[in-house]
């Protein structure tokens, strides 16, 4: 059983906010039919222990999978509340899987990842995205990175390197011509660098040896 898509799902959103709608498809890659309630759990670059994961659809959806059959959730007026949904101002890394509340057992065979920017809701909001202007090359990597911050040339707040599974690989309060990458494992990979008084921009890249 796994989260097989996500349609609908922003890449930017305005924090607290209860206006997104999207669905996700579970696809039952096994042979065995099955029968009960799933629920959808997610959890963010904030929430690294899985047992402090949290619920997209509420008390779940009873239904029946067919062998390699697909089920829809429909998550409605979700809001991206950064003091109660686990996401935060700035880029977001979503670990997203299927759990079996009741019924027949599940294995769940691989976890759904994407990602989220989420603007602070205060003033007047441009809407930021991955691979905005943040430009990273050579993209896939190897021992380096060279990056061009669009941003305006002020004091840098922080600069750092997020995994696909949310935990912060590197950080620092300067921008590098280039940064080291050479003990980071092959994978996905985001950056996110702020200026100060600037709103964040994040840009994803891939170590591939």
């Amino acid at each position: 059983m796994a989260v097989d898509s996500m349609f609908g799902f922003p890449d930017s959103a305005i924090c607290c906010s209860p206006q997104y709608n999207f669905t996700i498809d579970v696809k039952n890659y096994s042979s065995i039919q099955f029968g009960g309630i799933l629920n959808i759990r997610y959890r963010t670059g904030n929430m690294n222990i899985t047992d402090s994961a949290l619920s997209f659809s509420g008390n779940g959806l009873s239904d029946t999978i067919l062998p390699y059959g697909t089920t829809t959730f429909t998550i409605t007026n979700f809001s991206f509340d950064t003091l109660t949904s686990g996401f935060r101002t700035g880029g977001n890394v979503v670990v997203v899987w299927p759990v079996c509340e009741s019924g027949t057992s599940v294995f769940v065979t691989d976890s759904f990842h994407t990602s989220v920017f989420i603007e602070s809701g205060t003033g007047i909001v441009e809407p930021r995205t991955l691979n905005s202007k943040l430009k990273i090359f050579p993209n896939p990597a190897n021992d380096k990175i060279f990056v061009m911050n669009p941003l305006p040339e002020k004091s840098i707040e922080y600069v750092r390197i997020i995994d696909i599974l949310g935990v912060e690989r590197y950080s620092s309060e300067t921008l590098y011509s280039f940064i080291n990458t050479s003990l980071l494992k092959e994978g996905v990979y985001f950056i996110e660098v702020k200026n100060k008084n600037e709103q964040p921009v994040v840009s994803k890249f891939i170590i591939s040896r």
